[in-house]
């Protein structure tokens, strides 16, 4: 199975929704507290969240004790804009819950103040700890894995930056949730404001090969362009888009379509551009997780999974905004992942992940 299969729920603003819905059928319309579309820190629609709770229902999951494969996995990307008021209180972020009973939970709640956990709650409580929210646009993935006896195992891979393996990042395994959860909750409650990029709900247990890098490169293996099975040409001085074979291909760097019985091809966004880019994740500093913005990296490294070395470059400069790095090359290929290592002068500073060039 792939990472986008089993996909049961996906919000995921766009400049224009005037709706916060379920991407798979328009439905299951996140309703109620204040959303209104923004532009996020790296130029992406967020729904911003404020004023009273948020709900989505008609989004329902079993979660069975007795069934080795009754867990789910949820991904959340969202940054507080502005932290709840009235000190350690229970304020919930982004939770799945059971109608009538919302303290049968699952998700991200507030932690204390300036704090965040991941939790559920049922028969007994389990309580992940992750720190500091920061005001960073951030990705977690929350699994549940249900293994035939005894309690659900809470598993929680948070966004990182030289990410060594695949393991979770946090797990919990002292409570129970046998039950069915179906209602999504974005909080705004104690005056929290929250920015949201994506939710995604999936219907099974991810595995940690997919989890681990999901989190740490969501929109880009969800959305990554399909496969192409014919040619197309884009002729720069005409403006002009060819297609040749069954071609269909989208992304973020546009929409080609071709169809076949009209041999007509439509072009939707920013497909002009014959250079591939990597955009990595923010910059950020280790302690408040703030973005490094107009940061001068002395030596960036670009290297295919082969092992050959794309890019050798010097003194690279991060967004004004964003703290990302942006690297376009004609040597990148469009689709094609790589390896990217940052490094200060003398190697004490450093950093490694994998990106896709589009």
């Amino acid at each position: 199975m792939a990472f986008s299969d089993n996909i049961i729920y996906r919000l995921k603003p766009n400049f224009g929704d005037t709706t916060a819905h379920n991407e798979l059928n328009n439905s299951d319309i996140l309703t109620g507290g204040t959303l209104s579309i923004v532009t996020g820190d790296s130029g992406l629609a967020n729904w911003r969240n404020s004023g009273a709770d948020s709900i989505a229902t008609g989004i329902s999951k079993a979660i069975t004790v007795a069934n080795a494969s009754g867990g789910f996995t949820i991904a959340i990307r969202l940054k507080i804009v502005t932290a709840p008021s009235g000190g350690t209180g229970f304020v919930p972020f982004v939770q799945m819950y059971k109608n009538g009973d919302a303290n049968t939970n699952f998700g991200l709640t507030q932690s204390g103040t300036g704090n965040i956990r991941a939790r559920y709650a049922s028969s007994g409580i389990a309580n992940i700890p992750i720190g500091a929210f920061g005001t960073a646009m951030t990705t977690y993935i929350l699994r549940i894995s249900t293994n035939g006896s005894g309690n659900e195992v809470l598993d929680v891979w948070k966004e990182k930056v030289g990410r060594l393996n695949t393991d979770p990042d946090w797990t919990a395994n002292n409570a129970t949730l046998n039950t069915t959860l179906d209602r999504l909750l974005v909080g705004g409650q104690n005056s929290l404001v929250q920015d949201i990029e994506d939710i995604v709900i999936w219907s099974d247990q991810k595995p940690n090969s997919e989890c681990a890098p999901g989190a740490d490169n969501l929109r880009g293996l969800l959305d990554a362009p399909a496969a192409v099975t014919g040619t197309i040409s884009w002729t720069e001085a005409a403006d002009t888009v060819a297609a040749t074979g069954e071609v269909e291909i989208s992304g973020v760097i546009g929409t080609i379509a071709w169809t076949e019985a009209a041999d007509t091809v439509s072009v939707t966004g920013n497909v002009a551009s014959d250079v591939a880019t990597i955009t990595t994740d923010p910059f950020a500093n280790w302690v408040d997780e703030a973005a490094i913005t107009s940061e001068t990296i002395p030596n960036v490294m670009v290297v295919a999974l082969d092992r050959t070395v794309v890019l050798s470059l010097a003194d690279q400069v991060t967004d004004a905004s964003t703290g990302r790095l942006a690297i376009s090359d004609a040597a990148l290929e469009f689709g094609e992942w790589y390896i990217v290592a940052c490094f200060n002068e003398d190697g004490t500073i450093r950093g490694i992940d994998r990106y896709q060039a589009q």
